[in-house]
């Protein structure tokens, strides 16, 4: 019987020890993985500041920067969780506003090894500077060739002319009669890329242009006057071809859409 018990005994502290160093070794395994990711999380951070810190050193560099002067230098889009992300990417998208001046955007446009240990090479960097009048210049561009729908009736650099059908209250009666309006919404009136469509909102109105449908194979061009930049509006995107640098500007519709809001609403 005290055998029985000794051996009993001595299996449960056994089986204490190998579940105390199992829960010890979870302990440990989870505490790396933690450590892992905020690693991940900081060295993130520190690259996309030194990416927001370079573009000020453009600014800087090509600004009229005075004493007093209040830069503020955002990036727009950011996909980069590794320095190959960082290296591999194409175009970096900056908001900026110089004190009370209207917020304007930079476009960076990268071709091969413009990132290095010691941070942005500019010679490997075309800037583009995208202010309300260049990005309405890019799409009405994409309006002139996309925009598929019967209800255009005039469309020219600045505006657009719509038919729309409302209800029509001229008349004191029970039936209900519609009639039909012509609208005129400014490029400017453009909210956002969806779908398949283009929005126009002013006031309380608001409008859902239909867009050409395009296969994923298919592209359709247009040209933005007095640039080198080439539209090509594929799978519900617009790209951005630079002639001069010949690089291929991707501009995601959630960059396309922040880039509206930011220069026509804000």
């Amino acid at each position: 019987m005290k055998t029985k018990l000794i051996l009993g005994l001595c299996l449960l502290i056994m089986t204490q020890n190998v579940y105390g160093q199992r829960k010890a070794s979870n302990a440990a395994a989870a505490g790396a993985a933690v450590a892992l990711v905020g690693a991940a999380i900081y060295y993130e951070q520190q690259m996309r500041e030194n990416v927001e810190q370079s573009a000020v050193e453009w600014a800087l560099d090509n600004f009229p920067i005075a004493k007093g002067d209040i830069l503020e230098m955002k990036l727009l889009n950011w996909e980069a969780k590794a320095a190959t992300d960082l290296s591999n990417t194409r175009n970096l998208v900056f908001k900026y506003k110089l004190n009370d001046e209207p917020y304007k955007v930079l476009l960076f446009i990268t071709s091969q090894g413009w990132w290095n240990e010691y941070g942005v090479v500019f010679e490997k960097v075309k800037v583009v500077e995208i202010d309300k009048d260049f990005w309405s210049s890019v799409l009405f561009a994409l309006c002139e060739v996309a925009i598929d729908d019967d209800r255009v009736k005039t469309m020219k650099s600045d505006s657009i002319v719509i038919s729309i059908v409302v209800n029509d209250y001229s008349q004191n009666t029970n039936v209900r009669k519609t009639k039909t309006e012509l609208v005129k919404f400014e490029i400017s009136n453009i909210s956002k890329l969806k779908n398949n469509t283009i929005e126009f909102t002013q006031g309380k109105s608001q409008e859902g242009l239909q867009l050409i449908s395009l296969n994923g194979d298919e592209h359709i061009f247009s040209f933005i006057p007095d640039t080198d930049l080439v539209i090509d509006y594929n799978e519900n995107r617009i790209h951005l071809y630079n002639r001069e640098t010949k690089d291929l500007i991707k501009l995601s519709k959630k960059v396309t859409n922040d880039i509206t809001e930011l220069l026509f609403i804000e």
